[in-house]
């Protein structure tokens, strides 16, 4: 594992991440949607919303991360899901998730 690194989980695969939001790694489940096109992770957002960036050996489950993707020839930018952070980020904080 990279020393200053963290990991995004999802159902599709995992990715382990440079502190600065670089893809340095893609483990992708067998049969699972493609994840290759995702370029950066967006930690400034990240830092904004809950006043500090992703440590090193920190999981954070992607719904909860901005992404850059490369699709159809262009950039483009997938905010976090507010759903997700409105309805599932408190369950994490009061109960214990084995990732």
């Amino acid at each position: 594992m990279y020393k200053e690194s963290f990991r995004v989980y999802s159902s599709n695969g995992e990715f382990l991440v440079s502190l600065k939001g670089e893809i340095l790694q893609l483990t992708q489940f067998p049969n699972a949607a493609n994840m290759s096109s995702i370029l950066h992770f967006d930690t400034k957002e990240y830092q904004q919303t809950y006043g500090e960036k992703p440590k090193a050996g920190d999981s954070v489950d992607i719904l909860d991360l901005g992404y850059t993707v490369f699709e159809k020839g262009e950039k483009l930018y997938i905010p976090p899901a507010e759903n997700w952070r409105k309805q599932c980020k408190p369950l994490q904080a009061t109960h214990s998730v084995i990732l």
